[in-house]
């Protein structure tokens, strides 16, 4: 079985070596479903005219580009620039070929297989400037839940990197971590692509370190990862994301004790939903399985560890959806990272991230031994900023960020008990908490012109590489992923920075206290001010996110400065 698996790699390999033109040392890759063969060329590179090396494999010879042969090795590229086509012939040992080479500055990823819902072996080549462009042996599957489903055709990916033996090999890929496992990330029905991408990349520059981080000062709770073109089997796939996989090794999770048999750190995820995942309920458990009421066990690996230990996650799930309001009020600290999860109220609220709550989370504990606390995990954001999971009805209703009374009343976090019961209770002053770490990181990270130039800024990226022209004409329209919705990365972009326009301006009205006439979070003098000016006629009440109108009787004059001290004052 070896054996026969070593020789279909070494012909994979083969067909990835052979038939090749390499351009500035690195590959091209060949889409035959446009006659593309896409180059990977720095982006400082992709301007005016430019002599770059051409050699070609033992199969080619007679090269023309644009109607220039190919004798000195090199050829001058004129006016460079992504997405130009430079039509080119050759002639190989079975015929001839043709077709136009078109170059970008994404990291472009080649996968040669026969893949599905199981595991099979195959070949990867990463081709970009400053990787090994060797073709590399790995096991490789569909992944997802929703994503997974008959039907789709932009398939999600797991990649794990193997030597001729089935052994995992670790590659450090664009650089990210050293590791083996490594996602392809489709963002299968995203309108823009790479909402889960940006999504990500927030948390993880504004997030609250999780509560071990003095232990563990390099953990993370949410992974990285770069948009790349992967093409399968000489087939234009189109835009993914390459990420890392989140696991102990990313958390910095304590490593279970082989030698007395002892867990240590723990790590589960929400597949699905369900009245324990909502933690609402908290059924009974039974270590030998994999999952419990839709959380899986993630580390340690069920088939190495057996049984493992829900333990510390039922005692957590069950202190939110039994216990009285004093247990509660009393125990949850103990049993949640309060700070982490404050930052991941209001990233799902910023983001509108619908499916984020309860579901779509991976829960940490680091050590089991020395706390039972857990702290989350960000995952799978794609459906954020208007975007719905699914093709049916892809773009949230208006009202769903502008109208407070419409059925999003329970809005953001629906039957989500740990939030709802953080808020009814306002445990350690946690509505007040919530709305302090609000405004400040209005000042910064959720600035409004902070968050659209995070999404402008990624997208128009894969515009100017010329991968959104590719991923448009390969998807838009495809009934399996996109309900045959137009993919227009350009108009997605737009309809973006429009929904953060109005989707924070309904945020800041919900995020201030009454009092706060200003919105800066605080109750003070200078809410008196700006009361003053606008009764003054100074200013006016719209200039305001805050509450002019502070005694709510449809006025604003002195009895609003009056209501404003009494509350500064305290009575």
């Amino acid at each position: 079985m070896n054996y026969l698996r070593t020789l279909i790699i070494l012909l994979l390999t083969a067909t990835v070596a052979d038939a090749q033109i390499v351009i500035d040392g690195r590959p091209l890759a060949h889409d035959r479903l446009t006659a593309t063969w896409l180059a990977n060329i720095d982006s400082a590179a992709l301007t005016g005219t430019r002599a770059l090396a051409v050699t070609t494999g033992s199969d080619i010879r007679d090269l023309v580009i644009d109607g220039t042969p190919v004798t000195a090795g090199t050829y001058a590229f004129a006016d460079l620039a992504a997405g130009k086509a430079y039509p080119f012939t050759a002639a190989t040992d079975t015929g001839a070929i043709a077709g136009n080479i078109v170059f970008t500055p994404l990291p472009i990823l080649q996968l040669f297989g026969d893949f599905g819902y199981d595991y099979a072996v195959g070949t990867v080549r990463l081709i970009s400037t400053g990787e090994d462009t060797t073709a590399l042996t790995a096991k490789l599957k569909w992944r997802g839940g929703h994503s997974n489903q008959p039907g789709r055709n932009k398939r999600n990916y797991h990649i794990k990197f193997i030597d001729a033996n089935g052994n995992k090999v670790n590659r450090s890929l664009l650089g990210m971590r050293d590791d083996n496992s490594w996602l392809l990330d489709a963002g299968q029905v995203d309108l823009c692509r790479v909402r889960n991408r940006v999504a990500t990349d927030l948390w993880n520059d504004f997030a609250t370190p999780p509560y071990y981080s003095d232990s563990q000062p390099n953990a993370r709770t949410g992974v990285r990862g770069t948009a790349i073109e992967v093409l399968l089997n000489d087939e234009y796939r189109g835009i993914y994301c390459l990420t890392e996989a989140m696991d102990r090794k990313q958390l910095k999770l304590k490593k279970f004790d082989n030698a007395d048999s002892v867990l240590h750190g723990i790590l589960w995820k929400t597949k699905a939903w369900s009245d324990a995942v909502t933690m609402g309920a908290a059924p009974e458990y039974d270590n030998t399985q994999e999952s419990w009421e839709n959380f899986y066990v993630k580390y340690p690996d069920i088939d190495e560890v057996n049984p493992t230990d829900f333990s510390a996650l039922w005692q957590a799930v069950n202190l939110v959806a039994n216990a009285d309001d004093s247990t509660f009020r009393a125990s949850v600290a103990a049993r949640f990272d309060l700070p982490v999860l404050i930052d991941y109220y209001l990233l799902c609220d910023v983001l509108l991230a619908r499916d984020n709550w309860g579901k779509n989370i991976y829960w940490v504990c680091y050590d089991t031994q020395r706390s039972p606390m857990l702290t989350p995990a960000v995952w799978d954001l794609d459906a954020t900023c208007g975007q719905n999971f699914s093709d049916d009805g892809i773009r949230f209703r208006q009202d769903l960020f502008v109208n407070p009374q419409s059925d999003i009343d329970q809005y953001p976090s629906g039957d989500f008990v740990l939030f709802n019961r953080l808020i009814s209770l306002n445990v350690d002053d946690f509505g007040n908490r919530l709305r302090a770490r609000y405004h400040a990181l209005r000042e910064g990270a959720f600035s409004t012109d902070s968050l659209k130039a995070r999404y402008v800024n990624a997208i128009n990226r894969l515009i100017s590489s010329g991968a959104a022209a590719r991923e448009e004409q390969r998807w838009s329209g495809d009934t399996g992923d996109l309900g045959g919705h137009t993919l227009d990365l350009a108009d997605e972009r737009d309809y973006i920075c429009d929904w953060f326009d109005t989707h924070l301006a309904w945020l800041d009205r919900k995020y201030t206290a009454t009092g706060d006439v200003n919105a800066d979070g605080e109750i003070n003098i200078a809410d008196v001010n700006a009361l003053i000016s606008i009764i003054l006629g100074n200013s006016v009440a719209e200039d305001y996110a805050g509450q002019a109108d502070v005694n709510a009787d449809s006025e604003i004059n002195i009895a609003d400065v009056n209501a404003v001290i009494a509350i500064i004052l305290g009575n």
